[in-house]
């Protein structure tokens, strides 16, 4: 039984042990660029396309863990 609890208690702990951000992170935004693929079997410019939308987007850290985000994207139907 001792043995059991403490498995359960050291599995308790992992989590507070490797957190999965670092609190001071070296950079003060990031953007990226993202894209939805679909069935399609026309050109890129028809109805029937195969990249069914496309964006970008940014994120800044602005004061003490307050940041500010924003995206574009154009999708089709």
């Amino acid at each position: 039984m001792k043995r059991f609890i403490a498995a359960a208690a050291l599995l308790l702990m992992a989590p507070a042990m490797a957190p999965a951000q670092n609190a001071n992170p070296p950079y003060r935004g990031q953007s990226y660029l993202f894209f939805g693929l679909g069935p399609g079997t026309g050109s890129y410019w028809s109805a029937n396309t195969l990249i069914k939308q496309v964006g970008f987007g940014g994120e800044g850290f602005l004061y003490k863990g307050l940041g500010a985000g924003a995206e574009a994207a154009y999708a089709s139907w």
